[in-house]
Order: structure tokens, then sequence, then C-alpha cells
């Protein structure tokens, strides 16, 4: 090749590298410029992945418009594997007269974006290592190039977030929703350069028109409004954008109503309509109307699908709100029920269908109902042991919990005083009689008569103390549990006639006390039978037989308690009165679900009862 023609291409390759508009021209002209400066290559190609893609593909060959052989497409899969540059030695039998091929990979932020390779006829190694080197150094064009395109792309990113934001900040300014749609859709049509945009959001299986840009007032009449909402149902009944006049890049749909829209109303430009999305659920759809002649990028479709998917919500949620409180209670409903009856929302049918089984397992089950109390074991005779008259207590040989025989002392009172005066009495009828002997020796039938009669007193005075002495030992009446008494610790204390001292319970035959709570009062009746489990005794349950409701109730922990008294139908061992635990009545049987809910129930009726007028 002579040095002009070097030059020449030279100076071609150097316009599209610094001048280039499109990627392939750029790629195309690095790699002349490469192959030129290497020097003594056959072939070669670059091979790039976009970013997002995994799938690497040619964007240059030289020569232009030849099939990269297999040779140097071998060469790009081993540097991609490796992620290092390669030299590596062809066979003799290739088919080809090249010698070795090269091969780089580009390397970006954090993969590898591409691969360049070549096909050289070179045997000095120091010429393959500077063939290299200078793959390596012309590879920094290349990153330069990734690099300004990814900054590109971002920067477009950034002002689509930018205009998203500040239409959103438009649109949560006013609270009504009336003033904000006007002004978003206003603001939407001047920055995207449109005749006209329109909001519109499904009810049911159609759109109703919410609002159109610089257009204060409409109906459903207007042709227009109809036009516009066949346009919206087009693209929701798709779920998907459409623009027309439809691209040949882009997949092709359904768009007469669009284009009927185009005829009968459009300036000749371009009507794209997009769904708005709000999680799973289409709930409008916005349209936009394009003058003649406005061609619509890449970076327009993205920013207005964008921007109507954030402002269309916000403003679908300032028409929602905006709504009176009975069409809010409707819509709830009608929503709620469309996602029972509807399509989806299959763990939420599952759920109601589960619930509704329950409840009507609960209205038609029948059970037997129990009303559950707590009860309390006591003798079904008890005895109290009280003071036969004042005095002070000089001994106590029992204590609440002893068992005694019929007989047993329990306590003694101070019979001291006692004993003085029965001795002072005994002395007075030995003197009276000593009196009466010689009153009959002298025959004084007078004193003989009044000595008779006071030696009878004194007989009388002596019998009564010798009772008295007596009672002052208090015995056990017949074999017994002391349930209540302890005088230990009141030796020497005054009792006055009758106070208790001991209270005794036969060992046999008991009797159970039930707490029935005043709600289920109403269900007791003699003869009702249940069980009766006591805290001591867990293992055990005791069946028992309702005989008296009596009318007498005492307050307990907030509430009114009735005394219900029954009978142990066996009576185990082990029992001892002053037991407690938990019995269960049967009274008949109830529907489940009145069983769980009657306490709720009549606590709902009392309160409406308190409340009502």
């Amino acid at each position: 090749m002579t040095a002009q023609r070097a030059g020449l291409l030279d100076s071609v390759s150097w316009r599209q590298l610094t001048h280039s508009v499109e990627d392939s021209e750029f790629f195309s002209g690095w790699l002349t410029l490469q192959i030129e400066m290497v020097g003594g290559v056959v072939s070669g190609i670059i091979v790039f992945a976009p970013p997002g893609e995994e799938r690497f593909r040619p964007v240059a060959v030289w020569p232009a418009g030849r099939t990269p052989l297999p040779t140097l497409m071998q060469a790009t899969e081993q540097a991609l594997a490796r992620r290092q540059g390669l030299v590596r030695r062809l066979e003799a039998d290739q088919s080809t007269d090249a010698t070795h091929s090269l091969a780089f990979p580009v390397m970006g932020e954090d993969r590898v974006c591409g691969v360049v390779a070549l096909l050289v006829r070179r045997e000095d190694d120091a010429d393959l290592q500077a063939a290299l080197r200078q793959l390596q150094w012309g590879s920094a064009w290349l990153e330069k190039h990734l690099l300004q395109d990814e900054v590109g792309e971002l920067r477009q990113v950034v002002d689509r977030a930018g205009h998203v934001l500040e239409l959103a900040a438009l649109a949560t300014d006013h609270e009504q929703f009336g003033v904000a749609g006007n002004l978003v859709l206003v603001e939407l049509c001047s920055r995207f350069q449109c005749d006209r945009v329109s909001l519109g959001r499904l009810h049911g299986q159609h759109i109703r028109m919410l609002g159109i840009s610089h257009t204060a007032n409409f109906t459903r009449r207007m042709n227009l409004v109809r036009a516009l909402e066949y346009s919206m149902e087009e693209a929701v009944d798709q779920s998907r954008e459409i623009i027309y006049p439809q691209n040949k890049d882009t997949e092709p749909a359904v768009c007469r109503a669009h284009a009927e829209l185009a005829r009968l109303h459009g300036t000749g430009g371009s009507i794209l309509s997009i769904p708005l999305v709000s999680g799973d659920r289409i709930f409008g759809a916005m349209t936009f109307e394009f003058p003649e002649g406005r061609e619509l990028s890449e970076y327009d479709l993205d920013t207005c699908s964008a921007a109507s998917g954030l402002v269309g919500a916000i403003l679908d949620a300032k028409w929602q709100n905006d709504r009176p409180l009975p069409a809010k209670v409707l819509g709830a409903s009608r929503q709620g029920l469309g996602r029972i009856f509807g399509p989806g929302y299959l763990g939420r049918k599952l759920f109601l269908l589960g619930l509704l089984l329950l409840v009507v397992f609960f209205q038609f089950a029948v059970v037997p109902f129990r009303v559950t109390s707590d009860a309390v074991l006591e003798g079904e005779v008890q005895r109290i042991s009280a003071a036969p008259f004042d005095g002070f207590i000089a001994q106590a040989n029992v204590r609440a919990g002893d068992e005694v025989q019929q007989g047993d002392v329990l306590a003694q009172l101070d019979d001291r005083d006692l004993q003085l005066e029965l001795h002072a009495w005994q002395s007075r009828r030995i003197q009276y009689r000593t009196e009466m002997q010689q009153a009959r020796a002298e025959g004084d039938r007078a004193a003989i008569g009044v000595l008779g009669a006071q030696i009878e007193e004194a007989d009388a005075q002596i019998g009564l103390l010798e009772q008295r002495i007596e009672r002052t030992r208090v015995v056990a009446p017949f074999d017994a549990l002391v349930v209540a008494g302890d005088l230990s610790q009141s030796l020497g204390s005054a009792v006055r006639q009758g106070d208790t001292l001991f209270q005794l319970t036969p060992q046999e035959g008991y009797r159970i006390v039930v707490k029935v709570d005043e709600r289920d009062i109403s269900e007791m009746q003699s003869g009702q039978t249940g069980e009766l489990i006591l805290s001591a005794l867990p293992d055990d349950r005791f069946p028992l037989r309702v005989e008296r409701v009596t009318p007498v109730t005492q307050a307990e922990e907030g509430g009114n308690f009735f005394r219900v008294e029954a009978r142990l139908e066996n009576q185990g061992e082990g029992l001892r009165p002053g037991m407690e635990g938990v019995a269960k009545i049967e009274v008949g049987e109830r529907k489940l679900i009145w069983i769980w809910t009657r306490r709720l129930v009549g606590w709902i009726q009392l309160q409406l009862w308190k409340w009502m007028p």
C-alpha cells in the first residue's frame, strides 16, 4: 500500500473516529486505525455487548463486508474467558496465511464490555508483543467511548427524573383534583410539545375522561371525548403502550381507535396512549397528541411513560379523595367484591372460602354445653365449738387440719376460780350440816328448817360449779377434722360466751359449692350433672349432681356469683374440706357459634340498651 493511500485511509479513519455520530462509524474507524498502526494484519474484528446485555455481537469487521473467520472468533472467545490479552500461534493448516492471532478484552467498570481480535503475519516475538501493546493502548479509546455512552444515558436518566419529580411536585401542590389535574395536563402538554394531553380513569370495563389539557369543561357526549376514551380503552385492553402511526421496529398492535382519533381530530402528528398501572392493576390511561413533524425519540417515550405513571397515580388518589363518602364506600365495596369474585387473588379467595366454611360449621354444629365455674369442697355438716362461758384459754390441744376422735379434748378454759368457789361451797355445806346436827340435838325446829334450806342451796351451787368445771374442757362431739381454729397463739387470752373456738366437719360426706357467674345462672337447675377436678387432684374427675340453686350472691373479682350446691356421686380418697377446683355442669346441647359468642352478644346487647334513649 502506497504512502498516499495510507495517508488517505488514515485521514478517513481519523475523521470517522473523531466526528462519528453512530457507534458503527466510530468502531469501524478505530479498527481501521489500529490495523494501519499494527501492520501485517490479515483480518480483524470488534465484538461488544451493550450495557444491560450479556450477548456479544460484532460491531466492526475488517476487511469490511467479509464474514469473520472461525479462527478470529475463537480468539475472541478465549480472551472473553480469560479476561486478559492473548497471543496464539496458528496451526499451519489454517485457512489463512496469518501466523498468529491477537486478542485483547475491553474492560468496563466491573465487566468485560468487548474484545478486539486480529490475525497477523508476524514471526518476531517482539513485534507480536508490540502489536498487543498497541491494542491495549488503543482500547482506551473504546473504553472512553463506552464511558461517554454510559454518562449520556445517566444524564438522560437524571433529566428524566427531574422532569418527573417537577410534575409530581406540581400535582401535589393542590389538594383538589380539578385544579391539580388541569395544571399537570397543561404542564405535560408544554414540556413534551403536545397539541393535547388527556387523562382517563377505568370504571368497570370502560374509560371515563377526567381531564383534557386547555379544556375546562367537557361532556361525554362530545365526539372528541368519546374518541379519546376509545383510544385509551384500546391501550388498556392490550395492556401496552400504543404509538400511532406505528414504527417498523415496534411490536404490532391494534390501533383502530387511534387511527379514527387521528382522522377526525388529529393534526397529522403521532398519538401515544399509555396505560396507568398501580401494583398489578390498570386504573386508567393517558393520551399524548403530538403536532405534525414532531418525531418521538426513545428518550421522549421513556419520559412520557415515567411521568404519566407517577403523575397519573397522584391524580387518581386525589380524585378518589374528592369523592363523597357514599361513593367511597360504594367504590371500596365494589373493589372488594371484584377481588373476591373476579380473577386473581387466589389466596384471598381461599381464605374467605375457609372462613365461610368455618362459619357454616359453627352455625350448624351442635355440641354439649357445659357451664364452667370455680368450686370449693365443703363438709356436708359443719359443727361450731364455742366458748361455754366467759373465761381464759388455759390449754389448746389441736388446731386447723388436725383429725380428732369423739371425746378428744380440743381446748380447756382456766378453772381455778371455779375450783376455789367449789371448795368454798363445799366448806359451807359441811358447816351447815354441823349446825344442823346441833339444832336437832337442841330440838330447835326453826333452825332445822333454815339450815336445811341452806344445805340444799349449797348442794345446788356445788352441782352447778362441777358442771361448769366439766364444761371448761371443750371436746370433739364426733370423729371430725378441724377445719378452722388455732388457739395455740392465744393461751391466756379472754373469751366471751359463744365465741367460736373451732369449726369441725365429719371426714365423710362432702358437698360442693359452685360459684356460678350471674350471666350463666339462668342455665342452672337442680338435678343437672357434671364433673369436678380439684387443684390438688388434677388426675381425678369426680362426678357431681346439682342439688340446690340458691338465691345467695357474693361479689368476687369484680363480678357477682351465685352459690350453687352440688353433691359428689362417688367420694374418692384424699378429699379434704377447703379444696378448690373447677366444676363443669352440663346444661344441654347448644350451637357452637352460640357458645363462643354468647358473652360478646350479651355485652353488646347490654351496651345498646344502656345507650338507647
